[in-house]
């Protein structure tokens, strides 16, 4: 639908306009992936001098940077603002620097103050590494693209 490519784009520009010059998130290496109405995929590629700890494996505080990133951008694909105010997590396996972790994040109930979101992380061949919920507070609504789309 044409709507929907329109919506699409103006949810990635908001995402990049928001992420892109975050030194924080640039540190991280997180990028978008793709974007729908209510569901997000992100990346990190492992870098081996930000990202792992001294067994040689992923932080399991990486893991939470990129779900705690992709938690806001799901809420701006359904028209709104957020910051994650609490998370259950659980790292149930673990990659090595130079591989690729992939969160995708499926929004759940966004209310007028607060919401919820969860996200499953995997490796680039698809094997689960993590999941989790995050509990979100709703600070701003955008007025340009719709909670549904």
């Amino acid at each position: 639908m044409k709507e929907n490519g329109f919506v699409r784009r103006r949810v990635e520009e908001t995402i990049h306009r928001l992420y892109d010059d975050s030194p924080f998130i640039r540190i991280c290496g997180i990028e978008l992936e793709s974007v729908s109405c209510g569901e997000i995929t992100m990346r990190m590629k492992i870098d081996g001098t930000v990202h792992v700890n001294t067994h040689g494996v992923v932080h399991a505080g990486a893991f939470v940077t990129l779900a705690d990133t992709a938690f806001g951008a799901v809420c701006i694909t359904k028209g709104r603002r957020s910051v994650t105010t609490g998370l259950s997590f659980n790292v149930i396996g673990n990659i090595k620097p130079g591989e690729t972790a992939v969160a995708v994040v499926r929004a759940g109930h966004l209310g007028r103050t607060v919401g919820s979101a969860t996200v499953d992380i995997f490796d680039g061949n698809g094997r689960l590494l993590c999941q989790g919920i995050g509990n979100l507070h709703m600070t701003e609504v955008l007025e340009d693209i719709p909670a549904e789309w």
